[in-house]
């Protein structure tokens, strides 16, 4: 009878560990009787020979190597008919237990549980087979939909034509960042289709993941459009977004465009890498710190701090405060001297940026 690929159930409810140490015991192989077994096999033939498992408490041994007797611990045995006995394991004894509390005592009911447990496998993995199908379908569904949705953002984005929120929004982006990118009309066709039968849940959780608490400009153009505050806090925001309807937006607020000075924003060049080493002319807010003529533009959502001679980006946050902080913070590990030695080091690396090439004619 072959016991391969069974346990007969013995280890089917054990936790990981103990199931593995249980397994690795009953399939290890011994000597009996001048026939090499594995423990299971062993075990299983004795029960069907008729023996009985029992154990005794309290044993100890005299030890000649410390002239004592052993601590008493409980030992297993395998009684056969004629009252002989077999020495084993706890977790062999329990199999032993298990075995004769399931009448697994013969071939037949062995055999028709191992025939039952292979059955229940093979359903087993046609679930799983299935699942993994079911899921690789979902997945490919949803990435269809995904792409299809942003094709939609992107029709939607060309055919969107309410001059009042466009105004308002870029106003709003203009005076907080200091640029206006034209693809951020999408943020207003989320917000104008969270209630669109398609596409509606896509264009609330897509509001979702815009809108968190680093993100100030946008939760500032959703409330001048909709008229509704957002909380400070992620999950405030989140409670709001995901029952919110069309119906409960407001009136537009109007906002007010800050009046900044002139100086304020100035004239800069990034140097740019890719796809080849280069100046790139942009507008920014500029301000001098430790001795360096620097400019904050944003870039992707994130505020980006580069220095004003070399072009280059130094640090970055999601908000100005953020980009201020990691700049501290780099000052505060290089030391003002080393930073600006290694500006000193770009600027004959890679040249001077035409701002100052400009001013020196």
């Amino acid at each position: 009878m072959n016991l391969t690929n069974t346990y007969l159930g013995f280890t089917d409810n054990m936790k990981p560990m103990q199931r593995a140490r249980a397994e690795k015991l009953l399939d290890d192989r011994k000597r009996y009787n001048g026939t090499i077994l594995t423990n299971k096999q062993f075990i299983v033939n004795q029960i069907m020979d008729g023996c009985i498992p029992r154990f005794k408490d309290d044993i100890s041994y005299y030890s000649k190597k410390t002239n004592e007797y052993t601590k008493p611990k409980t030992e297993y045995y395998l009684y056969t008919k004629d009252d002989t006995r077999w020495t084993i394991e706890k977790t062999l004894y329990n199999f032993a237990v298990y075995l004769i509390a399931k009448e697994l005592i013969n071939e037949i009911t062995i055999k028709a549980f191992i025939k039952y447990e292979q059955e229940q496998k093979e359903i087993e993995q046609q679930k799983l087979e299935q699942e993994k199908l079911a899921q690789e379908k979902a997945k490919k569904d949803q990435e269809e939909k995904m792409i299809e949705f942003h094709s939609w953002v992107t029709e939607q984005i060309k055919q969107y034509n309410n001059n009042s929120k466009m105004i308002l929004m870029q106003n709003i982006w203009q005076d907080e960042i200091g640029n206006f990118n034209g693809d951020m009309i999408k943020l207003l066709v989320y917000i104008d289709n969270i209630d669109n039968f398609k596409y509606g849940n896509l264009c609330r959780n897509c509001l979702i993941g815009w809108l968190h608490s680093g993100n100030k400009t946008s939760k500032k153009v959703f409330y001048h459009v909709t008229g509704i505050k957002l909380p400070a806090t992620n999950k405030g925001t989140n409670e709001i977004l995901n029952n919110i309807t069309t119906s409960q937006y407001k009136d537009i607020i109007p906002y007010k465009k800050r009046q900044k000075h002139e100086k304020d924003i100035q004239i800069f060049y990034k140097y740019i890498r890719q796809p080849y080493p280069h100046f790139e002319e942009c507008q920014a807010e500029v301000f001098n710190k430790y001795g360096l003529e620097m400019f904050i533009v944003s870039e992707d959502e994130t505020c980006v701090i580069s220095e004003a001679k070399s072009g280059l980006s130094i640090v970055r946050g999601e908000t100005r405060k953020a980009a201020m902080n990691n700049l501290k913070v780099l000052i505060d590990k290089h030391g003002v001297e080393g930073f600006n030695k290694q500006i000193e080091k770009a600027v004959e690396l890679y040249g001077l940026s035409p701002r100052y090439k400009e001013e020196v004619i």
